[in-house]
């Protein structure tokens, strides 16, 4: 069957990866990397590095928050290595300063390398964390939705337990929604679909763009008339549709001016995650190829707000 199949090809992508990285990084920094680092057996170390893309920010943050939970249960240490094009801490910053490693120790004897980046089959980490050893992980899945039947409010509890803005990124949230006490948001996440973006994925032509911006503006317009006293905030990965839409009724959208859509940029990542966050409620929009993600859906649980997918 087709799951299975998948499952093979993503379990075999994982050991290759895990191949780089051991070769890579322990079998060479066990020879030359003369760095010693005495963490204590048993200590958990999430990893987002280099040497392959861990995830944008909410699937770091997945990564993060499932095995900070572990730690905290197994009253075992915890740290966080992001390496320099990875780390977006300067705009959501860590409440404890010392969990985080600027340097990272990798000898393979002292150190356990665990990969379970895109690991669906993944549900707990017994299996995975060695007593003896330091746990070096790259994760980026929720695993509290296996252990908690409330799992949205534990995730929203660790979230700020971590977590919090830069000065700079509470400043930028206010420039864009200060002058609304309420307000609803909606979000498209279009990928490369409307060109915006060259990153080889599948581009609609022309006048199959225009036929589908369509289709969803009608659907929006429909929608606002269930917020009948919001204004609306437009969050999107595609500023040809933000713009367009904000055209159609200029007295009910906003949008973030300062934006600039790019994969890399944290700032914007955390401030959009922020702004979608303190929003009435979320609600996300849906065309066949769209990719959902979970991006909306988990800045809802940091603003503990109420969330819902439109497909249309």
């Amino acid at each position: 069957s087709y799951m299975r199949l998948n499952q093979l090809f993503n379990t075999i992508k994982r050991k290759r990866y895990f191949i780089k990285i051991f070769l890579n990084e322990y079998v060479m920094g066990s020879i030359f990397n003369n760095y010693s680092q005495s963490l204590s057996p048993g200590s958990i170390v999430y990893i987002a590095d280099s040497n392959i893309w861990p995830g944008g920010l909410v699937d770091r943050l997945k990564g993060i928050i499932s095995l900070y939970d572990y730690s905290r249960k197994h009253k075992l240490d915890f740290y966080i290595y992001l390496s320099n094009n990875r780390d977006f801490t300067n705009y959501l910053t860590l409440k404890n300063n010392n969990m985080s490693l600027n340097q990272l120790d990798r000898n393979m004897f002292k150190n356990k390398l665990c990969y379970h980046l895109d690991d669906t089959e993944l549900r707990d980490l017994d299996n995975v964390i060695d007593r003896s050893r330091i746990n070096h992980i790259y994760l980026n899945q929720n695993l509290l939705k296996y252990q908690y039947s409330n799992n949205d409010g534990k995730w929203h509890e660790l979230y700020q337990k971590l977590f919090t803005p830069s000065e700079s990124i509470i400043k930028n949230v206010e420039k864009v929604v200060s002058k609304y006490q309420e307000y609803i948001a909606f979000h498209f996440r279009f990928g490369p679909l409307l060109g915006d973006f060259d990153d080889n994925g599948f581009i609609w032509d022309e006048s199959k763009q225009k036929d589908e911006m369509e289709i969803i503006n009608k659907s929006v317009l429909k929608h606002i008339a269930n917020y009948p006293t919001y204004n609306i905030y437009i969050a999107s990965d595609s500023s040809k549709f933000v713009k367009q839409l904000y055209e159609k009724n200029q007295n009910i959208f906003f949008y973030n001016k300062l934006s600039n859509a790019s994969m890399d940029n944290y700032e914007q990542s955390v401030i959009e995650l922020l702004i979608l966050s303190r929003a009435k409620e979320i609600v996300q929009f849906q065309r066949p190829n769209m990719k959902v993600l979970s991006f909306s859906k988990y800045a809802s649980l940091i603003g503990n707000n109420k969330y819902q997918l439109i497909k249309i």
